[in-house]
Formats: structure tokens, C-alpha cells, sequence
């Protein structure tokens, strides 16, 4: 074994370095979901369904949803989708509020996935439920960045759906049925 030099004592530090440093999500996007904590302390389930969704980049995510699928619909259809899955995503925010509300989101760690997506780690501490964490996505587009998934519970709410909707239209192939219910 080769006695440990100041040499590769220093390489050593400067790879653990690169990669520590790697790990570490935009500064940004940790302040995109810290300022989201903040408007979602103590308000109602459909101011917070609001604040939440208005983070999320719909077009984007309505698209990933959709999978393979966006390749096949009408810009119309794609529209039409797009409203319907943003209701869909406000009704479910505001149905699991109380999950949120009243509590105190802490962000535990986040880590870089690229110089444009990352993911943030938090840890949801409520009155009304066990400490639990959510992960957040965030994709940086346009300068700024935006929630595209959230996991919860060990689902991540965009790919779940992504799956159901191919599934869905592999059976009915008719995308007017997808969130039918979210119509206004």
C-alpha cells in the first residue's frame, strides 16, 4: 500500500469536492419551494391548491403526461387536455390540503439532475398528520424554474398519472375522456 501524499491527499479533496458540489440543487430552486411554504402556512385548501398550481408549469407536465401520446392529438385536443388536467391537479392539491395547511414545510436536501432540473426534499411536519416528505421537481425554463412533479408518499403525482393516461387511451384511444369530469 502506497503512503498517502499531499498530492493525493489534495486529488482526493478535490474529487469529493466535485461531486459534493454536484449534489447541491440551484440555490433558486430551493427558494422557489421555500417561498411556496411560505404562501401555503395557514390558508385555505383552495387558496393553497391555487399558490401551489400556479408554481407548476402545466403546459410542460400536461405534455409528459400525455407521454408518447401528445405525438397523436390535435393542438385543440392538446388545449382542451391541458385545461382539463390543470383542474384536475387543482381539485387534487385542494382534496389533500390538509396534508400542507397549518404545517411547516423544511427543505432537507436537493440535488442537481442537470443544470436544469433538480430535485428538492422536504420534510412536511402537520398537526393533523405524521412528519412526512414530499420531493419536488423542478425544471428551470425560460430563466425561471417550475414544479413539474411532486412526490408523495412514494408516488410521484406526474408519472402515476402519465401511467393511468397510457393505459387509458391504449384501451379507449379518446383523449375527451381524460379528466371528463374536469370540464367548467
Amino acid at each position: 500500500m502506497r503512503p498517502l501524499t499531499l498530492k493525493s491527499l489534495m486529488a482526493s479533496m478535490a474529487l469529493v469536492f466535485c461531486f459534493s458540489s454536484v449534489a447541491m440543487a440551484d440555490v433558486q430552486a430551493e427558494g422557489n419551494i421555500t417561498a411556496l411554504a411560505g404562501k401555503l402556512h395557514a390558508q385555505d385548501a383552495a387558496t393553497i391548491a391555487e399558490s401551489l398550481v400556479s408554481m407548476v408549469d402545466i403546459d410542460r407536465t400536461a405534455k409528459f403526461v400525455l407521454g408518447r401520446h401528445v405525438r397523436e392529438i390535435s393542438p385543440k385536443d392538446l388545449s382542451d387536455f391541458t385545461g382539463r388536467f390543470e383542474r384536475f391537479l387543482t381539485g387534487f392539491v385542494e382534496s389533500r390540503a390538509d396534508e400542507i395547511a397549518d404545517g411547516e414545510i423544511r427543505i432537507v436536501t436537493s440535488y442537481d439532475r442537470s443544470d436544469h432540473d433538480c430535485v428538492v426534499t422536504t420534510r412536511v411536519s402537520s398537526t393533523t398528520r405524521e412528519p412526512t416528505t414530499m420531493r419536488w421537481r423542478l425544471i428551470k425554463a425560460g430563466g425561471d424554474w417550475h414544479i413539474v412533479d411532486v412526490e408523495m408518499h412514494g408516488v410521484w403525482l406526474a408519472i402515476e398519472q402519465r401511467a393511468q393516461i397510457d393505459s387509458l387511451l391504449r384501451k379507449r384511444g379518446d383523449i375527451s375522456d381524460i379528466y371528463a369530469d374536469q370540464t367548467s
